[in-house]
Formats: C-alpha cells, sequence, structure tokens
C-alpha cells in the first residue's frame, strides 16, 4: 500500500492537473511567443513520462528491463496525450492539433527517457 502512495499517488496528482489543462475551456495562457504552447506540452508530458516510468519500473520490480519499461511508458503517454487532443473536440473554444500530440508524444518520450538513465546510471 505504501508503494501504491509513493509511486503511483504523484502521477495521479499530476495526470489531474494535465486532464484539467487539456480539457479546461479557458486554460491560463502564457506569453504569447509562436510555438510557445508546443514547449509548455512536451514540458507537461515530459515530466508525465518521468513519473509514469517511475511508478511502473516500481510495479515492475528489480528484474524490469529498463528498455522496456521506457517503451510502454512513452507510448502510454504518447497514446494518453492524443486521446487528451481527442478530448478537445467536445470542449468548446478548444480544438485539437497534431502538432500538440507529437508535442505530448516527444515529451513522455524524453521523460520516460530520462528515467531510464537516472536507473541505469543508479543501477551500475
Amino acid at each position: 500500500m505504501r508503494k501504491i502512495f509513493k509511486f503511483w499517488a504523484p502521477l495521479a496528482v499530476y495526470t489531474s492537473l494535465v486532464v484539467y489543462m487539456s480539457l479546461a475551456q479557458r486554460p491560463p495562457q502564457g506569453p504569447e511567443i509562436y510555438g510557445i504552447d508546443k514547449f509548455y506540452h512536451f514540458m507537461m508530458y515530459a515530466v508525465m513520462g518521468l513519473l509514469l516510468a517511475r511508478a511502473v519500473a516500481a510495479g515492475a520490480g528489480p528484474d524490469a528491463r529498463v528498455r522496456r519499461v521506457v517503451l510502454i511508458t512513452a507510448l502510454a503517454g504518447f497514446l494518453f496525450g492524443v486521446l487528451m487532443e481527442i478530448g478537445q473536440m467536445f470542449v468548446p473554444e478548444r480544438s485539437p492539433e497534431a502538432l500538440d500530440a507529437l508535442a505530448n508524444g516527444a515529451g513522455a518520450l524524453a521523460g520516460s527517457i530520462v528515467y531510464g538513465r537516472l536507473a541505469l546510471k543508479k543501477a551500475g
């Protein structure tokens, strides 16, 4: 039970924030710089990818292969990002963008890779 809280609770809280930001009718706006929203997408999903990889690796145990954890979590993060973009079709004043989905997936992959590198460094 303690393991669930330690590894999955931070992911659940953070994912809730991402869902809110993704599906809010009027999300908070940053500075008006061309393409900055793609950077925000990338960073939000990089954190999610890292937290997801951490939680999956903890659940998989010490024998889990880092590469497999990275691939699974990157794919899951990408699919989640695509679902959030599709969900925006049903929110007034929002619209899905393919480049946002790509930025989400790239961020999830980057966060998963960062976790994988840290895990390999710690192991060896």
